[in-house]
C-alpha cells in the first residue's frame, strides 16, 4: 500500500498509474481526508500545549475557577476531535489500499493481452518435421496428467499430476532450490494460510480480494471462525516473513526461495486457457 504522504505529493502521478491500470479509485478524496486528517491532530495538538500550560499555571494561581474552566473547555473540544480523527483514518485506511502500485513509463495502454508488447526474445523457435501434440495429448498418451478425473474429483481447472510427471515436478524444484542456494538463498516453506492483515500488507486485498479462497470465515452463525486465506503466491507468506520489523542494513539484501503450492479462483479469466493444466486452481510455485 501507498504511504498516503506519497499520494498527496505527487497526484497527477498517482491517477496516471490508476488509469493505465484501469482502476478507479478517488484520489482527490483520499487527499481530501487526509488534509482534514492533519488538521484537526494539529488542532488537537495545539490544544493538548495548551492544556500543559494552563496544568502549569494552576498551582500558582490565586484564582483557579477561570483557568479550571478553560482546562475542561480544552478536555471537551479534544474529546470531540479524537472520534473524528479516528473516523477520518478509518476512510483513508478503507480507500488507500485500492491505489495500485505505480507502472513503468514504458508499460504500453491496453484493454487485454493482445495490447501487449513483446519486449524481448530468447532462441529460436523450434521447427519440427512432425505434427507436435501439446501437453494435454502427452500427457494423456503417457499416462501422466489426468484432466478428466481431477474435474470428477474436485471440478474444472483442476487435474492429477501422476508418475513421471510427478517424479518430474519434484526433480525440477530440487534443481531449482539447489541453483538458488547456491547463489545466496535461504530455501522456505511458507505457510500456505494466511490471515486478511497479510493479504492487505502485500497489496493483494483489496483489488484481488475475488481472487481468493477463503477459510472458514466468522459469521453469526459461526463466530469462532478462522478468517484465514489460502495464498495464491509464497509472495504473501515470504514478505511477511520481516513484517514490521526493523532490519539491519549490514544484514541486507536477504534472500529467499519460496516452494509452496498456490490457489487461485481465477474468476476473471472465464473463457480464457481452460484447456490443460495452464490456468488452474492449484499449482506448486517457487517464489524468489
Amino acid at each position: 500500500m501507498y504511504d498516503v504522504k506519497f499520494i498527496v505529493e505527487d497526484p497527477e502521478g498517482v491517477k496516471a498509474g490508476a488509469k493505465k491500470k484501469h482502476v478507479k479509485v478517488d484520489i482527490d478524496k483520499i487527499i481530501e481526508l487526509y488534509e482534514k486528517r492533519n488538521e484537526a491532530l494539529q488542532k488537537v495538538e495545539e490544544l493538548r500545549a495548551r492544556q500543559n500550560k494552563v496544568s502549569k499555571e494552576i498551582p500558582q494561581a490565586e484564582d483557579k475557577t477561570a483557568l479550571l474552566e478553560e482546562m475542561g473547555k480544552v478536555k471537551e473540544e479534544i474529546k470531540a476531535l479524537e472520534p473524528e480523527i479516528e473516523e477520518l483514518e478509518t476512510e483513508i485506511d478503507r480507500l488507500a489500499p485500492s491505489v495500485p502500485n505505480p507502472t513503468l513509463d514504458s508499460v504500453p495502454d491496453g484493454m487485454t493481452e493482445e495490447d501487449n508488447e513483446v519486449v524481448k526474445t530468447h532462441g529460436e523457435k523450434p521447427k519440427f518435421d512432425f505434427e507436435p501434440k501439446d501437453h494435454i495429448q502427452l500427457g494423456k498418451d503417457l499416462d501422466i496428467i489426468d484432466i478428466e478425473r481431477g474435474v470428477r474429483t474436485s471440478g474444472a481447472r483442476f487435474y492429477y499430476l501422476k508418475g513421471d510427471a510427478a517424479l518430474l515436478e519434484f526433480a525440477i524444484v530440487q534443481h531449482i532450490l539447489h541453483k538458488l542456494t547456491a547463489k545466496g538463498f535461504t530455501a522456505v516453506i511458507p505457510p500456505v494460510l494466511v490471515k486478511e492483515e497479510a493479504m492487505y500488507a502485500t497489496g493483494f486485498f483489496p483489488a484481488d480480494r475475488n481472487e481468493v479462497y477463503s477459510v472458514n470465515p466468522s459469521t453469526p452463525e459461526n463466530p469462532e471462525g478462522d478468517d484465514l486465506f489460502l495464498v495464491g503466491t509464497s509472495e504473501v507468506p515470504l514478505t511477511m516473513l520481516h513484517y514490521t520489523e526493523i532490519l539491519e542494513e549490514k544484514k541486507l539484501p536477504m534472500r529467499y526461495a519460496g516452494f509452496s503450492t498456490c490457489f487461485r479462483r481465477e474468476a476473471g479469466s472465464y473463457g480464457k486457457d481452460t484447456a490443460g493444466i495452464i490456468r488452474v486452481h492449484q499449482f506448486d510455485k517457487i517464489e524468489m
